[in-house]
This record gives structure tokens, sequence and C-alpha cells, in this order.
């Protein structure tokens, strides 16, 4: 439930943060999200997703979401680097990717903890809960947004991204 709220939160502060205070074209904007942007996202799932079939999927579900909230944090603590395009457009690009890469894991993951006489019934309710986690973001970047500055939101995101990753270590799915 916790490891997508981060994701919620930056959601909701990511075009503000680019189109209002860095001045980016929202063409530009969009054209990096669901253009460029669209490409290691895409490979993270599919590389994530045979990554995790090699070595397990738990150790992908922490390189994925790992990655994620670090980079995340170190964005949020390098914010005098913002107005550089190369830094600005690389955590448009990548953040996605890391996202993907781990999420197919935890989709995976979430298939083979469901017991096989409610499976869909698990796996959907899984799948609520991390629908539910994102809106908890969204509606946390409500609150959030005049209290914390751009760049604290970024590292709480991050922090809040890496926190779940203690809880999955004690997990055995088998």
């Amino acid at each position: 439930l916790v490891a997508f709220i981060g994701n919620g939160i930056s959601s909701a502060f990511l075009p503000v943060l680019y189109i209002q205070n860095l001045g980016w074209e929202p063409d530009t904007y969009s054209q990096v999200i669901s253009g460029i942007g669209t490409i290691p996202e895409f490979s993270g799932a599919l590389f994530g997703g045979y990554i995790a079939d090699r070595i397990g999927k738990r150790k992908v579900i922490v390189a994925g979401y790992g990655a994620y909230g670090l980079l995340t944090i170190v964005f949020g603590l390098l914010s005098e680097f913002w107005t550089n395009s190369f830094v600005s457009t690389a955590y448009l690009i990548i953040h996605p990717g890391c996202i993907s890469f781990g999420t197919v894991a935890v989709f995976s993951l979430f298939m083979q903890i469901s017991w096989t006489r409610a499976a869909a019934t698990m796996f959907t309710s899984y799948m609520a809960m991390a629908n539910l986690s994102t809106t908890i973001g969204t509606r946390l970047a409500g609150h959030l947004d005049g209290i914390l500055s751009y760049n604290q939101v970024f590292v709480l995101v991050g922090i809040l991204t890496l926190s779940p990753i203690v809880i999955l270590l004690l997990i055995n799915p088998n």
C-alpha cells in the first residue's frame, strides 16, 4: 500500500514543477513524458520481467524501486541543477523505466502469492491497493503543496518509495 504513494505525489508535482517553475512548454513536457520517456518504461517492463524470472522477483523489485527511490532523492537534493535541461530531461526519461522495471516483478509476486482457488480476487485486491496507494499520494500532494519545497517533496517521495523495501525483504513468497 505504501510503495506507490510517492509515485502519486510525484505525478501531481512534476507537471507543475516543469511547466510553471522551470518554464517548460506543455508540449515539450508532454513529448518527453509520452515520447522518448516511454522507451525506458517499455524496456524496463520487458527487461524486468525477464530478469525477475532469472534472479528472482524480490531482487528486481528492490532494484527497480530502489533505483527510483534513490534517483528521486538525488533529484531532490540537486535542485540547483533542475534548470539544466540535461538533468531535468534525464530525470523525466529515467524514472519511469525504474518504476516499470520494479512494477512488473510486483505484479508477478502478486500472482505468485495469490491462493489458487481465489487468485483472481486476491490479485484484484492487490491491484486495488496499488491504485489506492497512488490515489492517496495524489491526495497528499494537495496537502504538501505550500508546506514543503519541491526539492523536499522529491526527497520525501524517494523515502516513501524505499521504505517498503525493508518489509519486502521479510516476505517469503513460497
